[in-house]
C-alpha cells in the first residue's frame, strides 16, 4: 500500500532497494545456490552421518547474498578459502567455512579414503557444472565425446582436489570423525588436546590391535573362540574410549577443506583408480587456457583453480551466472540448460542479450544485486504477465 501511495518517479528503484537490503533476500536466493552445490546437513553415504556443522556453510552463502560479496571473489572463497590472504582471524575462519563447498561432496565407503575417486568425481562434476556449465564428469573414463574435454584434463583439476584433505563425518564402519576443521591453530588444538590423548591413544592401540588379530583369524578354522573373545575386547575398548571422548570440550570446528601433500594424479584407465597410466600435471582445462601449475608448486592448486575459474578472460563463468540469475527472474534463462553449455545443452536464444550481460556484470564488479537491478529496472520485466483477448486473438 505505501508503494502504490508513493507518486515519486522513483518508488519502483527505491522498493528493490528495500526488497534487496532485507536479510529475507539473502535467504531466498542461497536456496537457489545450495540446490546447485547439493548441500546437505549430513554425509550422505550409506550411513548418512549427521554434519551439524554444515550450517555454517549455509549461513556463509546467505551472508554472502546479503552483504553483495562480488560473485568472483565467492567462487575463490568457496574452493580455496583457507589458502586467501586475510585482515583478520573472523576473515580467515568465514572463508576456510566457505570451503564447505567442496566438502559437501557425496561419499561412499567407510571413509574419504577409501574410495575417494567417486568422492573427487562429484567434486569435479559439481565444479563444472555449477561455475562452467560444463558436463567435466564425463571425462572421467575418456576423452569427452561431446565437448572439448580431454581425459587429461579431468585428472589436471583432479590432482588438484586429490592433494587436499576432505573430513570424514564418520560411517557404519569406521565411526570416528576425521579432518574437520579447527578454528584454533593446529599448535593449539594440539596442546588442548594432550591430556586426552595420552588417555586415548592406549585405548585406540588395543582397539587397533584386537581388530587387526580378529582379522588375521577371520575365516580360519578353530578359532571360533579366540574371535568372539576379540569381539568382546573390541567393545569394550570402544566404550571406554567412547566415554572419555564426551569428557572434551567442544571446539569450534566446520565441515571443510585442508591441505594435504601436493602431487599429480595418474589418468586412471577407464575410471578405474587400480588401473593407472602416466602422470597428468596439475592445471586447468586446455579449451580455456590449459593453464599448469609449475613443477614443484608447494600448494594443492586450488587458489590458482580459483583464479583461473573466477578470471574477466574466461568466456564461460560470468556467463554462466547471469543466465541463472535471468532464469530465476523470468522462470526460464536464456540459455534453457542451465548447467550445460556444451553442444548437447541448448543454444542461446538471445545470444547477444546474454553476451551484454555477463560484460555488464564483470564491469560493475561481479555484483549479484548490480544484475538484479538491471533486469527489475529493464521495460522487459516491468511488461505485464496479463492476458488480454484482444493480443491472444492477434497471437
Amino acid at each position: 500500500e505505501a508503494f502504490v501511495a508513493d507518486d515519486s518517479p522513483d518508488a519502483y528503484r527505491q522498493l528493490i532497494d528495500r526488497l534487496l537490503a532485507r536479510p529475507g533476500y539473502g535467504e531466498h536466493w542461497s536456496r537457489h545456490w545450495l540446490d546447485l552445490v547439493r548441500y546437505a546437513d549430513t554425509a550422505g553415504d550409506a550411513s548418512d552421518y549427521p554434519v551439524p556443522e554444515a550450517y555454517r556453510y549455509r549461513n556463509y552463502v546467505i551472508d554472502a547474498f546479503n552483504r553483495d560479496l562480488p560473485y568472483d571473489a565467492f567462487i575463490r572463497e568457496q574452493i580455496a578459502g583457507d589458502l586467501l590472504p586475510f585482515s583478520d582471524d573472523d576473515e580467515r575462519w568465514r572463508q576456510v567455512v566457505a570451503t564447505g563447498y567442496l566438502a559437501m561432496a557425496r561419499r561412499i565407503g567407510v571413509s574419504p579414503h577409501e574410495k575417494k575417486h567417486v568422492m573427487l568425481e562429484d567434486a569435479i562434476d559439481n565444479l563444472g557444472k555449477t561455475f562452467l556449465g560444463l558436463t567435466l564428469g564425463c571425462a572421467r573414463c575418456h576423452d569427452h565425446k561431446i565437448d572439448p574435454v580431454s581425459t587429461k584434463d579431468y585428472y589436471a583439476i583432479y590432482g588438484i582436489l586429490d592433494s587436499s584433505i576432505f573430513p570424514h563425518a564418520g560411517a557404519e564402519h569406521k565411526q570416528r570423525r576425521e579432518n574437520f576443521v579447527y578454528r584454533l591453530s593446529p599448535d593449539k588444538v594440539a596442546t588442548f588436546l594432550a591430556p586426552y590423548r595420552e588417555k586415548l591413544d592406549p585405548i585406540q592401540k588395543k582397539f587397533d590391535a584386537a581388530s587387526a588379530r580378529r582379522k588375521e583369524l577371520r575365516d580360519q578354522p578353530g578359532t571360533e573362540a579366540e574371535q568372539k573373545k576379540l569381539d568382546k575386547l573390541r567393545i569394550v575398548y570402544w566404550n571406554e574410549y567412547k566415554k572419555l571422548v564426551v569428557t572434551i570440550p567442544a571446539m569450534e570446528t566446520a565441515y571443510a577443506i585442508s591441505e594435504g601433500k601436493p602431487h599429480d594424479a595418474k589418468l586412471q584407465q577407464s575410471g578405474d583408480p587400480n588401473q593407472k597410466r602416466e602422470k597428468v600435471p596439475r592445471g586447468f582445462l586446455e579449451v580455456l587456457g590449459g593453464q599448469q601449475l609449475p613443477k614443484g608448486h608447494p600448494q594443492s592448486g586450488r587458489r590458482e583453480l580459483g583464479e583461473w575459474i573466477a578470471d574477466a578472460e574466461n568466456p564461460l563463468t560470468a556467463r554462466v551466472m547471469v543466465n541463472r540469475i535471468w532464469q530465476h527472474h523470468f522462470s526460464r534463462g536464456l540459455v534453457a540448460s542451465t548447467s550445460d553449455f556444451g553442444i548437447l545443452g541448448q543454444a542461446p536464444t538471445h545470444p547477444e542479450l546474454l553476451d551484454y550481460l555477463a560484460r555488464y556484470f564483470i564491469d560493475h564488479g561481479w555484483s549479484i544485486k548490480a544484475m538484479h537491478r538491471l533486469i527489475m529496472l529493464s521495460d522487459t520485466y516491468q511488461l505485464s504477465g496479463s492476458s488480454t483477448a484482444e493480443n491472444l486473438a492477434s497471437d
